[in-house]
């Protein structure tokens, strides 16, 4: 699989706009500035790694046969996932992101799913229809937490946040 790097990604057309050289990606990396990884088997695109050191710190669209995000995961910084007066927070999260919204969109169904998740393995999982409605099950649990936090992708090295079958 070869990664492309450019500013941006246009979900509404499923293409990237404004390509960059891996060198451009690398100083935007660095500060911290928004840009894009497109992940191409050939010349379709697989992944979208969008890198935005925003609200999200990075956002990853799996993509169909039609360039559509079929999943979305977007991660924030562990350290925002806490109070920032300092109370309980664990040592070592500064290097660590973590998987806070998940989405599943099925276009030949009735609509999508999302997962909102909390550090503390409770999420909370909503059905929504492409017609608006949307229904909101109890928070839930998962037991491990774990497999939620990933350590922040250095420039060039955004591996762990493919999923494993994706990269056969």
């Amino acid at each position: 699989m070869k990664e492309e790097f450019y500013k941006k990604w246009m979900i509404s057309v499923g293409k990237p706009r404004h390509p960059l050289t891996r060198e451009e990606a690398k100083k935007l990396h660095d500060e911290q500035e928004m840009y894009v990884v497109v992940f191409k088997e050939e010349e379709t695109p697989k992944f979208v790694v969008q890198m935005q050191f925003r609200t999200w710190y990075c956002t990853v669209l799996h993509l169909n046969e039609n360039r559509r995000e079929k999943i979305v995961e977007t991660y924030a910084e562990m350290y925002d996932m806490y109070d920032k007066t300092g109370v309980g927070i664990p040592k070592g999260i500064e290097n660590q992101i973590f998987l806070r919204n998940r989405k599943e969109k099925y276009y030949d169904k009735e609509g999508w799913i999302s997962f909102l998740f909390e550090t503390s393995g409770k999420y909370t999982k909503v059905y929504h229809s492409w017609s608006g409605g949307v229904y909101q099950e109890a928070d839930q649990g998962i037991e491990h937490v774990d497999k939620l936090i990933k350590d922040k992708p250095e420039f060039g090295d955004y591996w762990a946040l493919l999923p494993e079958e994706g990269l056969s």
